[in-house]
């Protein structure tokens, strides 16, 4: 596994394009990496900055191409770290997540998610999605809410906005192998917006 780390500046047309689209950051991580973000096992996190947008990947492939105005500034092979994790290690970890539950809609095949609003509510998904991917959470903070905007050609239901929260807190590892899927794959519906991405500090 890898971990990239990719920069792309306001002032360039592709910067001004990513703020105001997510879909364009993901189009940045799958050229990065060279496939779709389920093939390679791809995870994404973007922050936005003063004066650029900067991206973190884990991948399996890491960056094997480039991208015009996308500065790659890390490229590291993580996988001795990834198979350093254990069970009963302590790690603080950072993540944006959308904490969210499938409604029936009357009149539709299908259901739609939808946002948690109520604070305890998300809290709880949270410690959910922690026991069944290996971890248990000692101490988290919510952090903010953060919004992405997605813009869909008309036909295909045109602008649309999803929002999450960024969590910053301390876990500890209680089953090494789901931790470590969960590093891979990310939790959380979204990961195609860059939600999901567990950050381990």
């Amino acid at each position: 596994m890898y971990l990239t780390r990719a920069e792309v500046a306001f002032a360039s047309r592709l910067g001004a394009d990513c703020l105001r689209d997510t879909q364009k950051i993901h189009a940045i991580v799958t050229g990065l990496t060279g496939g779709k973000q389920s093939d390679s096992h791809t995870v994404y996190r973007a922050r936005v900055l003063q004066n650029r947008i900067v991206i973190y990947c884990y991948s399996d492939n890491g960056a094997v191409n480039e991208v015009p105005f996308v500065n790659v500034t890390g490229n590291r092979d993580v996988t001795a770290w990834l198979e350093s994790l254990t069970n009963g290690m302590t790690l603080g970890f950072n993540l944006v997540a959308a904490p969210s539950k499938k409604v029936k809609t009357d009149g539709k095949k299908n259901s739609q998610r939808r946002l948690l609003r109520n604070k305890d509510d998300r809290l709880d998904w949270l410690n959910r999605k922690a026991m069944q991917n290996g971890f248990k959470i000692i101490e988290v903070q919510e952090q903010k809410e953060v919004r992405s905007t997605i813009r869909h050609p008309a036909s295909k239901g045109g602008m649309m906005h999803i929002n999450a929260f960024e969590y910053q807190g301390t876990l500890t590892v209680t089953d090494e192998e789901l931790f470590k899927k969960a590093i891979k794959t990310g939790i959380g519906s979204g990961k195609a917006y860059g939600f999901g991405m567990i950050l381990i500090k």
